[in-house]
């Protein structure tokens, strides 16, 4: 992976995030020690996603801030740094993990999957319609949601189906949240380290993003069924 290549460093943070959704499924708030492993990986090659998207919008939106492309530039050099030395461990510790999530999937009980679905459903919509929808709740959503799309890939087709489950609806959401957070992520680099005036144009993209998730949100529980 060099030069931290996107299309590779995102395959390995899909990967990760399978695995995780697999063990979250199957033993809920524990995880197998080799995934806490791989987890340091994920959080490593996050920060350089970070870094590849916010000069991919930064050039979509025409922002120029010197400043802030050679923030980016030291973070990307750092991570990197980080990722290399870690080059065995990662081979390692998500082949290992993979294995455990693997065995786990297949003790699932039936009945297991259909209350973790509703439960997190629920706690979705519970965060969606509190009074204070923070950045942080939105990001534990889009966590949740992607959860429950991966785990939507790995299950049988008829078994979702069975179910209930909108996976089309579920996908929106998660991608509309996501885009808002890029572009608020982007907006509050702005504010740290360009000019004022080009932050504050660009918040316009800010509001734009939110409001259409605030629209895929309502009534999220009953449109979270087919």
């Amino acid at each position: 992976m060099k030069d931290g290549e996107p299309e590779e460093l995102h395959k390995m943070r899909v990967q990760i995030k399978r695995i995780r959704a697999i063990l979250e499924l199957s033993l809920g708030n524990r995880s197998s020690k080799c995934f806490r492993q791989v987890q340091k990986l994920f959080s490593i090659g996050g920060a350089i996603r970070n870094v590849h998207i916010t000069l991919q919008l930064a050039e979509k939106y025409n922002v120029a801030c010197p400043v802030l492309l050679e923030q980016q530039e030291l973070i990307m050099k750092g991570a990197m740094r980080k990722l290399e030395r870690s080059k065995k461990l990662r081979l390692k510790s998500i082949s290992m993990a993979r294995k455990s999530a693997e065995n786990c999937i297949k003790r699932v009980q039936w009945q297991r999957i259909i209350h973790f679905y509703k439960a997190t459903i629920e706690n979705i919509d519970s965060i969606a319609t509190s009074e204070e929808l923070s950045e942080k709740k939105l990001h534990s959503c889009r966590k949740k949601l992607k959860t429950l799309m991966y785990d939507s890939e790995i299950l049988p087709k008829q078994m979702v189906e069975k179910m209930g489950v909108n996976v089309d609806y579920l996908q929106s959401v998660q991608e509309a949240i996501g885009e808002w957070h890029d572009v608020q992520m982007v907006h509050q680099l702005l504010e740290a380290y360009g000019d004022p005036n080009v932050a504050l144009e660009f918040k316009i993209n800010v509001d734009s993003a939110l409001r259409k998730v605030l629209y895929l949100l309502k009534s999220f529980s009953e449109r979270a069924y087919s």
